[in-house]
């Protein structure tokens, strides 16, 4: 949504969205807190990244700790394949 505005390839419409999403940020009420995430970080129009004080980079978590917030969450939901460990392993290994 924040798109790098001086890409060639775009067209206006996706220029005006950032503007506005810029505009809209600037007038957000200063005692509040805006927290926002990508995926794509280098997508990112820099004048975005100059309206946050405070970054948090998270890196992609290893086999094991993924193996274990997919086993922790499953519990919460009814599924066919928590007790199998063929298809959690594949599950986790493939994220």
């Amino acid at each position: 949504m924040a798109k790098v505005r001086d890409d060639q390839n775009e067209m206006g419409e996706l220029k005006r969205v950032v503007n506005s999403l810029i505009q809209n940020m600037d007038a957000f009420d200063p005692s509040s807190i805006l927290i926002a995430a990508t995926n794509h970080p280098q997508l990112l129009d820099s004048a975005i990244w100059r309206r946050f004080d405070a970054t948090l980079k998270l890196t992609f978590p290893d086999v094991g700790v993924r193996k274990q917030l997919l086993q922790y969450f499953m519990k919460m939901f009814q599924n066919n394949f928590q007790s199998e460990r063929k298809k959690v392993n594949r599950l986790v290994e493939d994220l």
